[in-house]
């Protein structure tokens, strides 16, 4: 088994103009650093520009505000997916009695993923909302994509199971593409990572059945997201 793959090896690198073959793989070098070079003098205007045209090629809708409005637009975008039940990720944006008031005076209920009740208990009121609220850490500008972590204080569950996902992203967290994802998620390797780390680029969708695109097949149907610009 040896010999032979030691023979097939040689055939290709005899193939290649070798005289012998190397005892490791050469260095790979890159004509162009396309993955770092996409955008990398762009400000965070251009950025936010380029990811809405591009969230919107995916399907998804797109708000735009400042902090001060956050909560107005949240309670807008809820309405434009018919209000319903609502589910909002435990965390400090979505805690604020005003929002919750505003919620709960137009949409039929409003809970949180909620770290006293029991996980089943959580998942239950994902499956039957109408509407889940969750914060993306980060924004990528080339794909349209939204990136989402998992944790205690905000389950998965809060964006893939119900109808409709809303998500609220800072404009200074919009990068151009997973290259600069990525390095900041070997960055939080010291301090450790979320149990999930979730790349969402509009509603969920399939083609597979003769070639016929369908939303909602393994998430939510409609997925709109908050850009929110915090003029730092």
């Amino acid at each position: 088994m040896v010999e032979t793959r030691e023979r097939f090896i040689s055939r290709i690198s005899n193939c290649l103009g070798r005289n012998k073959v190397p005892a490791q793989p050469s260095p790979l070098q890159l004509l162009h650093d396309c993955h770092n070079d996409f955008m990398k003098d762009a400000g965070k205007d251009e950025l936010a520009d380029v990811f809405i045209r591009n969230s919107k090629l995916s399907g998804a809708s797109i708000y735009q505000c400042t902090t001060e409005d956050l909560n107005h637009t949240i309670v807008r975008a809820v309405r434009d997916f018919g209000c319903g039940e609502v589910l909002l990720a435990d965390q400090a944006i979505f805690r604020e009695q005003e929002i919750l008031a505003e919620l709960q005076s137009c949409c039929d209920s409003v809970n949180y993923w909620d770290l006293t009740m029991s996980r089943e208990r959580n998942i239950a009121n994902a499956e039957k909302a109408t509407v889940g609220i969750a914060k993306a850490e980060y924004g990528l500008a080339e794909s349209g994509t939204v990136v989402l972590f998992s944790h205690r204080g905000t389950g998965r569950s809060v964006s893939l199971l119900p109808t409709s996902t809303v998500t609220v992203i800072f404009k200074q967290n919009i990068y151009p593409r997973l290259t600069q994802a990525m390095t900041l998620l070997m960055e939080q390797q010291t301090k450790g990572l979320p149990n999930g780390i979730h790349f969402i680029s509009g509603p969920s969708s399939t083609a597979d059945i003769e070639l016929v695109r369908v939303q909602g097949v393994h998430g939510p149907i409609n997925v709109s997201t908050i850009i929110v610009d915090s003029q730092d």
